[in-house]
Formats: structure tokens, sequence, C-alpha cells
């Protein structure tokens, strides 16, 4: 369930992103891996990284995640997407990639759910989403 609702919120990601947003150069396989390694969870696995239990665990194991923007992580995850489908399905790499994309996900679910928890939004979003308004 867990699992899922990352996933649905990779997909709420491509709501935000600016289709003119995303690289001006063209992408290598050995910028890929680099930004991967820089911007990706820190550990072994994007799960053993995130604690879906705590309302906000911090640093999310990347310290720039912190600092980027949604803006800016909207590119990185457009960017990662580029990288996947660059990648061959048997590139050791292609994990790291979707991890990234994976970990923003979740980056960016947890500010929106800060926010909404800050401005007291929280119960208004959910009486609406039992009406139906989606």
């Amino acid at each position: 369930m867990q699992k899922h609702a990352i996933l649905l919120a990779v997909l709420f990601l491509a709501l935000f992103a600016s289709p003119t947003s995303g690289q001006q150069h063209a992408l290598t396989q050995g910028q890929c891996q680099a930004d991967a390694a820089a911007w990706g969870p820190s550990g072994s696995s994007l799960w053993n990284t995130l604690d879906l239990s705590k309302p906000n665990p911090g640093s999310f194991g990347v310290a720039s995640s912190d600092k980027a923007t949604i803006e800016e992580i909207n590119q990185r995850v457009q960017e990662m997407a580029q990288c996947v489908q660059m990648a061959s399905p048997f590139d050791v790499y292609r994990r790291d990639y979707i991890d990234t994309q994976l970990f923003y996900a979740y980056v960016t679910w947890q500010r929106m759910h800060d926010f909404l928890l800050r401005h007291n939004l929280r119960d208004q979003f959910l009486q609406e989403d039992r009406e139906g308004k989606r």
C-alpha cells in the first residue's frame, strides 16, 4: 500500500512538471550515474531510507533534497526519467534512476502533507475527498 502511494505521488509530480523545463544538453550515462548518486537516497535502498511512520522524518537521507525547491526536484525527476529511457533493461544503474524518482516523489508528498498540516487544511482535504471532489 505504501509503495502504491509513492507511485501515485510520482504521477502527481508529472502534473507539476513544466514541459519547457529540463535538460538543455544531451545526457550521458556518466551524468545520469553521477546525478543519481548525488541526488538519490542514502544507503543501499530507498525503502531503508524512508520511515513512513513519522510525520516529518527530516533530511530524508539527502541533505540537498531539503534545500531543493519543488521546481528543482521536478527537473531532477524529469532527468531521471530520461536516464531510465536511455538505460537498457539490463543496466545496473537503471534501478538507481527509478529509486531517485520514487525518493523525490516521497519528498514532494511529505512537503505537501506538511503544508496541509501547517495551514490546517488536512481535515478540509479529507472531507472533500469523502465527498468525491477530486
